[in-house]
């Protein structure tokens, strides 16, 4: 396995999308947009690992089938 890593941003609000939820959360053929984009990463042969900068408290949002090849790491709410 390669020594690539994937970093997905996704501590922000999605004030600017006005939507309900940050754009990051809002559903997605059965899951939310960052989980697919996490997953996706996650089992691409090329990747090492995944890091998602998150908000506090979100990592919950995440199955244990994708936190295997996932870290978090706390951003900040507005970006």
């Amino acid at each position: 396995m390669s020594g690539n890593y994937a970093v997905i941003v996704a501590a922000g609000r999605g004030s600017r999308f006005g939507g309900p939820l940050p754009k990051q959360y809002l559903p997605l053929g059965g899951g939310t947009v960052l989980r697919h984009a996490a997953a996706a990463f996650a089992i691409h042969p090329r990747i090492a690992g995944v890091q998602v900068v998150n908000e506090p408290g979100k990592a919950r949002r995440f199955g244990k089938t994708i936190r295997a090849r996932v870290a978090f790491v706390l951003g900040k709410p507005d970006r």
